[in-house]
């Protein structure tokens, strides 16, 4: 089973769209920073979450959620608004880093942390900043810890991390 975790109205083709909001092209309506994801453990292949942590109160409490749900060796692809975009909507509670997820990898938890492979990660520059995904990506906390980062905007942070449930 494939899912959309605040689909919105830009539901993923293919995957069962959820979102808090009754007006969006949810298939289940759900408040999943309080009440958790309403699937089975171990029910759920991959798991598209685009836009959607920056507006979570308890991201913990959510990554644990999506990490309770996949089966071993799911996929989960996230994409989030890079910090150096700001807060441009008031919906937003918190900003992402191209290190943001690190807690949650395989080597990286502190005990009681969901176990991810990274097997993605990169900035996404777009128009008129494209030009900078490759060389940015290669360096991303020059980028980040300079001030580079005030002055050529990084549009999102994308991660495909695989579940790893089996033992480490």
């Amino acid at each position: 089973m494939r899912i959309d975790l605040g689909c919105g109205n830009n539901k993923k083709i293919g995957c069962i769209g959820i979102d808090s909001r009754k007006l969006s092209q949810a298939d289940i309506i759900a408040d999943i920073d309080k009440y958790g994801i309403p699937f089975k453990d171990n029910s759920i292949s991959y798991v598209h979450v685009s836009h959607f942590l920056e507006h979570i109160h308890k991201l913990r409490f959510v990554i644990n959620e999506i990490y309770r749900i996949c089966k071993n060796n799911s996929i989960v692809n996230i994409i989030v608004p890079h910090f150096t975009m700001g807060t441009s909507c008031e919906f937003h509670v918190r900003n992402f880093r191209y290190d943001s997820f690190n807690g949650y990898e395989i080597g990286r938890s502190s005990c009681n942390t969901p176990y991810f492979k990274c097997l993605k990660r990169e900035l996404i520059f777009k128009h008129p900043y494209n030009f900078f995904n490759k060389i940015f990506n290669k360096y991303p906390n020059m980028y980040e810890q300079s001030f580079i980062h005030s002055l050529i905007f990084c549009s999102e942070v994308h991660i495909i991390f695989k579940a790893v449930k089996e033992e480490i």
